[in-house]
Parts: structure tokens; C-alpha cells; sequence
């Protein structure tokens, strides 16, 4: 029999709080469907306004239980460490920001459901334990929990051909993405006979053997295929595409920070020499094929998966360094990449939301050339956005120009210089498509096309998002410290 009174129980209460909600909310929409069962309209459909305020409870409190947890020592499958606490902080925060930037868009569009809020909880709980898994199967578990709740999602506009398209083609490529890595993983075990991440010093003391190199390179492979790294990439423009708004913003703000944790945790400070010359490699092809593909773009989701790509590459070049202060900079950068993505996407719902366009029939709003103008109809939203793109772009002195110069600087200072050369590279090219979205909005002729006049109405919701967030981009500058300071005292 359990004693739940034990630290390692009492350190897990924020996931079990989690848990017990999900499987409330379950229970809650059986007895009230949201939906007619065989023709018969049900008496109490379940609101989403309902299930979205109770999600938005559950974060605030789940985040709370998190960062008032105990940190305990000892050889558990999940870390109940300072740095997992805060980083699980961290992501429910962002979450809990996404939520309210959907608010608007799920009371609008009736393909949101209950059940969307649940598989949203369902990811975040595989994304927290993912962030705190310190043993193999707790990886791989945590990691299944938050796919399987992705494939859901990607395919949840069921009447779309696009939704049908972009979640069967993420579930296939999901599951050989899983196949890799469990691969990587029964290697791994194999070759040495444990699966916790503290035991595996012994064997990389010295040059570790061939085959744990190759071991880890596919687990590797299987979680860089999460974040679209190059040459992993290919599901990520179309399932963006694909997807219902709301799903490709949560694909966009959330998961990136719990995969990486993920891969600190197993590969940091480690003498894998061959894997991270390997992933240096990865990280430069992501730049270049994100850039690069991105210019050529005419559909603003896809735009911005590719923007996500290179962005990525950026990320890991600080796993690449492997010191301590270039992994600051790649945690510096991803929470940086969280804010400026809220900001964009909240401006994507306030445009969907005031024009009311269906999203998955290749109308109006999903294409740049929609942008046109947007500066002379709604200088708010085309101001905010302008500045989110030069920050994106790395132009000083907004908080983006202070992400990648710490990137850079790193790898200077630690002779990477093939990688700085394609940081300042893909910088430059990226900067082009930015720039060619302001033009649109603000230096477009209006002579030449007569543009529909809308009446746009932003929500209070995403108006105080796209402000605070705003706010921290342009005047990071003049205290950058207390967030540098703060992300070293996270990873230290």
C-alpha cells in the first residue's frame, strides 16, 4: 500500500491535481454532451465557455501547486528539482496566456469544443511530466501523452480536407518520429542495462563506445522530430496550414520549451563530441531551409512554420556549444520566441474574429496579400504586428535583437564561427519576408486594389495580451538583466 504522505508523492501533487481535473471534465461532458448522440439533441450541452473558464482555473492553480512544490533528492523516474518547477512554471504561465488569447475565437467558431479544452489539459500534463521525466520510460510515456493529444488536435476540424489531411500525415510521421526513438532507447538499454539519465555518467566517463553514440543519436533524432528541426521538418508547414487557428497558435507558443528541457536533461554537459558536431549540422540547416523556404511563402501559416523552423536552429545552437552560459541563451531565446509568437498569433484570432472567415477553405485572411492595407484599417493591430516582426527579425533595440546577439556571442566566443556565419546569414534572409509583411501593411498603393472596408473590433482579452506583451519587446532594453539574470539562476 502507498503512503501518499511520502516527498516523492507530495512533489507530484501538482500533475496528480491536474490529473484528477482532466478526468472530471471527462466525467462532466459524458453526463452533459456537447453534441446530439444518434439524432437526439442532448438537454444540457456542455459550454465552452464553461469548460474554458475551469481550464483557465486549472493552470493558474496547477502553476501555483508547481512552484510551491518541495524539491527532493534521489534516484525517482521524475526530477523534483528547482529547475523542472520553474520551467513547468513557465510553460502553464504561457498556456495560461494562450488560453485567453483563444477566449474570443472559441466563443465564435463552434468547432471548439469541450473536448478541445480536455486534450489541450491532456498535452500540458505530458508536456510537465516531459519536463521532469529524469528515467527513459518516463521520457517516452510523457512524450506519447503530449503526441497523442497533438495528432487530436491537428485533426480535430473533422469536416476540413485540410484538418483530415494535416492530422493524418502528423499522426504517420508522429509514429515513425516514436518508432526512432524507442529504437534509440531499446539500444541505449540495451548496451548498458538501465534507462536513468544519472547512470549513464558511468559510461561516458571516457569516449563513449560507437553504439551509445548511435543510441542516442536516434533518441535525438525522435525528439528533434518535435520541434521541426531540419531534415525533420516535413509535417510542420502543412499540419500549420492544416490545422484550426487555435491549434496551430498552442503548436506555436507551448510545446518547444518542454521538448528542449527534455533534451537537456539527457544529453547536457555530456562528451557526445560526434552527436553535437552532428547537431551543429541540424541546427544550420534548420536556419537556412526556414529562411530560405519562407521567402517564397504566399500563406501566413506557412510563413510562420518555417519562421518556427529557423528559429529553432537558432535554439539549438546553445545545445550545440554545450557550455553552461549557451544554454542560458537558448532558454533566454525561447522564452523571448513564446512572447513575440503570443503576440502574433493574438493578432491573427483579432483578424479572424472581426472578419469571420472560414479558415480552412482558403479564403480571404490566411494569405499575405490580405495584409494589404492593414496599416491604413487597423494601425493598432498593424503597429503591434510590425513591431513583433522586426523583433522576430532581430533588429535592435526590441527584446528579439537581444536573443540572437547572446546566441552569437556565444558561439564566437566559443570558435563556432561556421555557426555564426549562419545565424547572421539567416538573420539577413529572414529579415526580408519580415520586412515584406510591413510593406504590405503600411507602403502597399491602395490605388491599385480597392480594399473591403471591416469592421474590426479587437477583444479586451487579446488587446491587454498584444499590450503587455508589446510592452516587455520594446522596453526590455532598458533593464535586459533581471531576465538574463533569472535564466541563469534557473539553469545554475
Amino acid at each position: 500500500m502507498y503512503d501518499l504522505a511520502r516527498p516523492e508523492w507530495l512533489s507530484l501533487f501538482g500533475e496528480i491535481y491536474l490529473t484528477t481535473i482532466i478526468m472530471f471534465l471527462v466525467l462532466f461532458g459524458v453526463f452533459y454532451q456537447s453534441e446530439s448522440t444518434l439524432g437526439i439533441q442532448p438537454k444540457n450541452p456542455v459550454g465552452i465557455n464553461i469548460t474554458m473558464g475551469l481550464g483557465i482555473q486549472t493552470v493558474f492553480i496547477t502553476a501555483l501547486l508547481l512552484s510551491n512544490n518541495i524539491s527532493i533528492q534521489g534516484l525517482t523516474m521524475f526530477s523534483h528539482d528547482d529547475f523542472g518547477q520553474i520551467i513547468a512554471t513557465i510553460l502553464l504561465i504561457s498556456l495560461a496566456f494562450y488560453f485567453l488569447i483563444l477566449t474570443p475565437l472559441v466563443k465564435k467558431d463552434p468547432i471548439y469544443t469541450f473536448e478541445y479544452i480536455v486534450l489541450i489539459l491532456c498535452a500540458a500534463l505530458g508536456m510537465i511530466l516531459l519536463i521532469k521525466s529524469n528515467d527513459l520510460i518516463a521520457m517516452y510515456l510523457s512524450l506519447e501523452l503530449q503526441s497523442l493529444s497533438f495528432y487530436i488536435l491537428a485533426a480535430y476540424r473533422r469536416t476540413s480536407p485540410y484538418g483530415t489531411e494535416s492530422g493524418l500525415k502528423y499522426y504517420i510521421m508522429g509514429g515513425f518520429s516514436s518508432a526512432i526513438l524507442l529504437f534509440g532507447m531499446a539500444l541505449l538499454y540495451g548496451l548498458t542495462g538501465i534507462t536513468h539519465y544519472s547512470h549513464f555518467d558511468l559510461f561516458l566517463i571516457d569516449t563513449p563506445s560507437f553504439g551509445i553514440t548511435v543510441a542516442y543519436f536516434f533518441i535525438l533524432a525522435g525528439l528533434l522530430f518535435k520541434i521541426a528541426a531540419v531534415p525533420f521538418h516535413m509535417w510542420a508547414p502543412d499540419v500549420y496550414q492544416g490545422s484550426a487557428l487555435g491549434t496551430t497558435a498552442f503548436f506555436s507558443i507551448v510545446p518547444k520549451l518542454s521538448i528542449i528541457t527534455g533534451i537537456y536533461r539527457l544529453i547536457a554537459f555530456q562528451p557526445l563530441d560526434a552527436l553535437f558536431q552532428l547537431l551543429s549540422w541540424v541546427a544550420i540547416a534548420s536556419i537556412l531551409t526556414g529562411t530560405l523556404l519562407g521567402l517564397v511563402q504566399t500563406n501566413i501559416k506557412r510563413l510562420f512554420s518555417y519562421s518556427s523552423i529557423a528559429h529553432v536552429g537558432f535554439i539549438l545552437f546553445g545545445i550545440t556549444i554545450g557550455t553552461p552560459l549557451a544554454w542560458e541563451s537558448s532558454y533566454f531565446y525561447i522564452f523571448l520566441y513564446i512572447i513575440m509568437t503570443l503576440i502574433a498569433f493574438s493578432i491573427f484570432i483579432s483578424l479572424k474574429e472581426a472578419q469571420g472567415l472560414d479558415v480552412e477553405n482558403g479564403t480571404q485572411y490566411f494569405w499575405i496579400n490580405n495584409l494589404k492595407n492593414l496599416g491604413t484599417r487597423q494601425p493598432f493591430l498593424a503597429l503591434a504586428f510590425a513591431i513583433t516582426l522586426f523583433s522576430m527579425a532581430g533588429i535592435p533595440p526590441l527584446a528579439g535583437f537581444y536573443s540572437k546577439f547572446f546566441i552569437l556571442w556565444n558561439a564566437i566566443q566559443q570558435d563556432y564561427f561556421l555557426l555564426a556565419f549562419a545565424g547572421i546569414l539567416g538573420s539577413g534572409i529572414a529579415a526580408v519576408y519580415y520586412i515584406r509583411l510591413v510593406q504590405l501593411m503600411f507602403f502597399y498603393n491602395p490605388s491599385l486594389e480597392l480594399e473591403k472596408e471591416m469592421n474590426y473590433s479587437i477583444s479586451g482579452l487579446n488587446s491587454m495580451v498584444i499590450s503587455l506583451c508589446l510592452f516587455f519587446l520594446m522596453f526590455f532594453f532598458l533593464k535586459p538583466d533581471f531576465l538574463l539574470l533569472g535564466v541563469h539562476n534557473i539553469i545554475s
